[in-house]
């Protein structure tokens, strides 16, 4: 009788993780940010830009939520944006690069350089007196969004003198 208990446990546990593994190959398992709110499935074909973004000329995806513990942004004494948000959400890294070419051409911004490389993807714009550098990074089903935007003056190209930056991912 115990044999036939623990065959049928086997059996039914051994379904429950067939389950699992398929859900998860298809991507339908929830998503949580680093801070636990939940991440909603994208529905449709690519990814739309939300109408209250905290920047405006730089839109955040339709749900992606920021990790507002690990972000900060003020104006500086010259009226130039000084932000670092991070945002998490479940995209694919190709249609969050696309959504983020189409969109910063929209607003005005100037690409400088991209630099796409496995799951990274690292964007550098300026428009006015501001640089802007979108880095991208995925993780199974989790986008992970970095926006830096500073001042001009004091962007990579001032500090390092044109050389080429290599991009770690990393907090």
């Amino acid at each position: 009788m115990r044999w036939m208990s623990f065959a049928t446990w086997t059996l039914a546990s051994s379904g429950l993780w067939l389950a699992v593994l398929w859900l998860a190959g298809c991507s339908r398992l929830p998503a949580f940010s680093e801070e636990g709110k939940w991440l909603s499935q994208p529905h449709g074909q690519g990814l739309v830009a939300k109408r209250d973004s905290p920047l405006p000329d730089v839109p955040v995806p339709i749900g992606f939520v920021a990790l507002e513990a690990r972000s900060v942004g003020y104006v500086t004494q010259d009226g130039v944006r000084m932000v670092r948000h991070i945002y998490q959400g479940r995209a694919g890294l190709a249609d969050a690069v696309e959504f983020y070419r189409q969109e910063l051409r929209h607003h005005g911004w100037r690409r400088l350089h991209e630099d796409n490389v496995g799951h990274i993807a690292a964007m550098r714009y300026v428009k006015g007196p501001e640089s802007l550098i979108v880095r991208l990074s995925r993780r199974h089903t989790v986008v992970t969004l970095r926006l830096n935007i500073e001042p001009l003056e004091s962007s990579h190209t001032a500090r390092f003198g044109g050389r080429t930056a290599r991009y770690t991912e990393g907090r």
